[in-house]
């Protein structure tokens, strides 16, 4: 027997997020476990339905403030949306 959803409350499911590797590792070797963590492992406990997001900085190890700034403007933007 499965885990019951149990979050129904929970219309809108987001995860913001940074990784030191970049983003081919994190993906095509590592299998990218994080995010099928959180989309495949909480987001169905969440409302039927819901909407969901995922932003993440890769390759944090090696991002100037550039890339730093660019990122939390995403952010910024996304959340404002909600």
């Amino acid at each position: 027997m499965g885990a019951e959803p149990n979050l129904h409350n929970i219309r809108l499911f987001g995860v913001v997020t940074t990784f030191g590797s970049p983003w081919w590792f994190v993906r095509l070797v590592a299998g990218d476990p994080g995010r099928k963590a959180m989309m495949r492992g909480v987001k169905p406990m969440c409302a039927r339905g819901v909407k969901a997001f995922w932003l993440a900085q890769y390759d944090m190890d090696h991002a100037d403030d550039n890339a730093r700034q660019r990122f939390l403007a995403k952010v910024r933007r996304r959340l404002a949306a909600v």
